[in-house]
């Protein structure tokens, strides 16, 4: 994983918990299963927001703790047209038939 592009799951682990993960490898399998997870999600709401025509960056947070927390930040994206632009469209071409 890299952190800080789109294409990839942004992680972002306390050094504390490494630490925890490093010494415990039940814990370790733990989060490496949650990270995959959180892959998964990451792709799935990339895809449903640019299905309406929006970009997405997210990213993941694991403090001390092993608390998991995650953000998101998303804008238009000017290269893809709307999904209701498609609609519009769409419907304009079937009633010209």
């Amino acid at each position: 994983m890299k952190y800080g592009k789109s294409t990839t799951t942004n992680v972002a682990i306390s050094p504390q918990f490494l630490t925890k993960m490093a010494n415990d490898s039940d814990l370790e399998d733990e989060y490496i299963k949650e990270i995959g997870n959180m892959k998964k999600l990451d792709e799935q709401f990339a895809k449903q927001q640019a299905d309406i025509g929006w970009r997405v960056e997210q990213g993941w947070a694991i403090d001390k703790d092993g608390n998991i927390s995650s953000w998101a930040i998303g804008h238009k994206d000017s290269k893809v047209k709307s999904f209701l632009q498609n609609m519009s469209e769409k419907a304009e071409e079937t009633l010209q038939k």
